[in-house]
């Protein structure tokens, strides 16, 4: 949980997306990976459910390619 004020919200959300799509994804042995696949497909889809629920309740996904799913990477 990252409590910000409502006056800075817009802007942290926009420091966490770019940091995050700066990260580069892969598997885990392959040089400057930070992202790697979740290794058990139950919590794929436990992190799915959270995902979903949260996007139901009014949450929004907001980096590029946040939310996607290709197998067992997120």
């Amino acid at each position: 949980i990252i409590y910000v004020h409502r006056s800075r919200r817009e802007e942290l959300i926009s420091l966490l997306s770019e940091a995050i799509s700066k990260m580069k994804a892969g598997l885990p042995w392959a040089p400057g990976v930070q992202l790697t696949p979740v290794a058990d497909i139950e919590a794929v889809n436990w992190f799915r459910s959270l995902i979903d629920e949260a996007e139901e309740k009014g949450a929004k996904v907001m980096n590029d390619g946040g939310g996607e799913f290709v197998e067992n990477f997120m």
